[in-house]
């Protein structure tokens, strides 16, 4: 069955497609703008930027999370914090923490991990079976993103991208986990829902976190703070809230299948971003991208055949 027959307009879903890659390819290069001022110099902590832009997003979420509270049994409250803090809080911060260091281009590239790090745990946490090429395309994938942070010319604002590379590896490793335990634990409300009340358990401590750290007086105080506010604001409600929205109506207009090829378009629009930005890439950078890519085809070339 052609799942895009349903859809009025042929055309409606590659441009919604496209778009949400452009916003969430984006969103590397919002974290950069935030945390850095025009001279080069911090506005705002790491620590700042990822709790702000939680409790940003949760807040934007509010509405849907109301009606959402009735759809999730008792049971599964845990893991819908869970989902909250593995997938949305923990990656938060390491990518600020990474973003400090690393290109924003590089970091949308390695943020192309994400779907290898999903096969990993459904297979071996959750004993799902995989087939040889998608075994196959996780090697390709990880030996593209060894082949990115281990460069001698590497793009790095110190000397090796070792530890902020590894931080996004960890992140994306993040964000399987949680894609994992919402596909196993959390059948019942839609994706929206969920990520509704899993933003919304963690705007609360984040918020309270901000307020005790005294962080927007703080920000504020430095001549960018207003404008680095501004971008963490657009960040948190369009590129986090806003694009989940986005993805879940994708999936109802396709498949997840058609909404999951996003993973190609991120790094393209992340890489872009940077060169605008001035972010000189080398081609050995955007070969170890392709090639973190080309795992990702492997393995969704596997489930296709499945």
């Amino acid at each position: 069955m052609n799942t895009t027959a349903s859809v009025p307009r042929p055309w409606l879903a590659p441009a919604v497609l496209l778009l949400l890659g452009a916003v969430w390819g984006s969103s590397f290069i919002l974290m950069k703008w935030a945390l850095f001022g025009s001279s080069g110099e911090l506005v705002m902590r790491p620590t700042d930027l990822a709790p702000m832009r939680m409790a940003f997003a949760g807040t934007a979420l509010v509405p849907v999370a109301w009606g959402a509270l009735k759809r999730v049994r008792g049971g599964q409250r845990k893991w819908v914090f869970a989902s909250g803090v593995i997938g949305s809080l923990v990656p938060a911060f390491l990518f600020a923490i990474a973003q400090t260091q690393l290109p924003s281009a590089l970091a949308g590239m390695l943020n192309a991990l994400a779907p290898l790090w999903t096969l990993v745990f459904s297979v071996f946490v959750f004993r799902n079976r995989a087939q040889p090429r998608q075994v196959v395309g996780l090697l390709v994938g990880f030996t593209g993103a060894l082949w990115m942070v281990t460069r001698g010319e590497t793009l790095v604002v110190g000397e090796s991208a070792w530890w902020p590379g590894l931080l996004i590896v960890v992140a994306t490793m993040f964000y399987g986990m949680n894609v994992n335990i919402t596909r196993e634990r959390l059948a019942g409300p839609t994706g929206l829902q969920l990520a509704s009340l899993s933003l919304g358990f963690v705007a609360v401590p984040s918020w309270v976190y901000l307020g005790m750290a005294g962080t927007f007086p703080r920000v504020l105080a430095h001549p960018e703070g207003a404008e680095a506010l501004v971008i963490v604001a657009v960040l948190a409600v369009v590129g986090t809230a806003g694009a989940l929205a986005l993805f879940n109506q994708l999936i109802a207009m396709t498949s997840s299948l058609f909404a999951a090829s996003v993973t190609y378009i991120i790094p393209v629009f992340a890489a872009l971003w940077g060169v605008v930005d001035g972010e000189a890439l080398t081609w050995g950078h955007a070969v170890a991208g392709a090639v973190i890519l080309g795992g990702v085809g492997i393995i969704n070339a596997g489930r296709r055949r499945a």
